[in-house]
């Protein structure tokens, strides 16, 4: 489920023309270089404030995180079990 939705997210910043923010949210939060990577680093890397590299991940956080919901609904019986499994579901994901 997660594999599928950081494709679905990737491709739908790819076909808005957003394809650096994928590349920001993938340095940060999937691939850091190290501990000490601040938002401020990724601003001066990318060109940007830090409060943009802050909405940006924000913006993918909040993507990806309905997508493993929608990814969910799939497979699940009943909406009540969705919060279930997406603790589940994210847990495996650390």
């Amino acid at each position: 489920v997660t594999d599928q939705a950081l494709d679905r997210l990737k491709a739908e910043l790819t076909e808005a023309g957003t394809g650096a923010h994928y590349a920001i949210y993938d340095k940060y939060d999937l691939h850091p270089s190290g501990p000490d990577l601040t938002y401020e680093d990724l601003a001066k890397e990318f060109g940007l404030r830090k409060g943009d590299v802050t909405r940006i991940l924000v913006a993918c956080r909040n993507r990806f995180r309905s997508l493993v919901i929608e990814g969910i609904r799939d497979y699940v019986e009943d909406e009540d079990q969705i919060s279930q499994e997406l603790a589940r579901v994210l847990k495996l994901a650390r």
